[in-house]
């Protein structure tokens, strides 16, 4: 998850990418991950 976070920094800081669009896509795969994180480690 701090991979994540790390990426939607450089993004937005660095890269200078609109919020929005870094938004657009970090939420979703955020969700993503965190629901095949626990889904693998409730199996």
């Amino acid at each position: 998850m701090l991979i994540l976070m790390l990426g939607v920094f450089l993004a937005i800081g660095v890269l200078r990418l609109p919020l929005q669009a870094v938004l657009l896509v970090a939420i979703p795969l955020s969700i993503g991950v965190t629901y095949g994180v626990r889904r693998k480690v409730a199996v």
